[in-house]
């Protein structure tokens, strides 16, 4: 997959993580790393990281109310803002209405939570996978007729 997916509670416990860069322990380290990042930033009242990137990638972060939704993708990869928009969207759309019946402490504890997000990602990514595939067949037609 072309884009790392984390879904963080407000208290920097992941959620949900797809990651093929980081391994397990760090995954966890990652998530607890912008979640300080995000509170220092809000304690000293300038708001909280949208992005950032680093010589590689770019990190994208969604902030919510009880969750965080965070992208990481390659700096040469063909996924562009709008593509991560529609994907955060989707995705919140799914996930909200589940959160909103659990405390932020069951976010971590209880499996039938996990898995409902679980289950709401996959199905999030098929569709937005596939509306990439469309996207960029689209703009290959569309360059052949100029």
């Amino acid at each position: 997959m072309e884009v790392d997916i984390y879904i963080i509670s407000t208290g920097g416990v992941p959620v949900y993580i797809h990651s093929e860069l980081l391994e397990s322990d760090d995954q966890t380290l990652f998530s607890g790393l912008l979640t300080a990042i995000q509170a220092f930033l809000t304690e000293i009242h300038i708001g909280e990281a949208k992005s950032f990137t680093t010589d590689l990638y770019n990190v994208t972060i969604y902030p919510e109310d009880r969750l965080a939704y965070v992208f990481i993708t390659h700096k040469k990869s063909k996924i562009d803002e709008k593509s991560l928009d529609d994907l955060y969207n989707q995705m919140n759309l799914q996930i909200l209405p589940l959160s909103e019946k659990y405390s932020d402490y069951e976010f971590t504890t209880d499996m039938d939570f996990q898995g409902l997000v679980e289950f709401a990602v996959s199905n999030v990514l098929i569709k937005w996978k596939a509306s990439m595939k469309e996207s960029v067949a689209t703009k290959k037609a569309k360059e052949s007729l100029w």
